[in-house]
C-alpha cells in the first residue's frame, strides 16, 4: 500500500492556501478570519484525503496536533464572531 509523504501534504496545503488567498483577494473579500477559516477546511479535507491506512508515520501525529491547534483558533475566531452578532 503507498504511503504518502509529508512533502506531499503539504504541498497539496500550500496549493489549496495560494488558492484561496487568490480568489479571496481577487474577489475583494479577503480577511485573516476568511482566510484562516478556509485554509482550515482545507486542512480538513486533506487530512482526510491524505489519511494513512495502516501504520501511521510520525510525523502524522504532529499534523493531527496542528489540526487540534487549529480548532482552537476557529472557535476563538467563531466566538468573536458571535459576540460581535450579539
Amino acid at each position: 500500500m503507498y504511503a504518502y509523504s509529508l512533502e506531499e501534504v503539504a504541498t497539496t496545503q500550500t496549493i489549496w492556501m495560494l488558492f484561496v488567498l487568490g480568489a479571496t483577494l481577487l474577489l475583494g473579500l479577503f480577511s485573516v478570519e476568511a482566510f484562516f477559516t478556509l485554509s482550515f477546511v482545507g486542512l480538513l479535507a486533506v487530512t482526510q484525503l491524505y489519511h494513512p491506512t495502516g501504520e501511521s508515520p510520525g510525523w502524522w501525529r504532529w499534523l493531527r496536533l496542528l489540526t487540534g491547534v487549529c480548532f482552537l483558533v476557529f472557535g476563538y475566531v467563531v466566538y468573536r464572531q458571535v459576540l460581535s452578532v450579539i
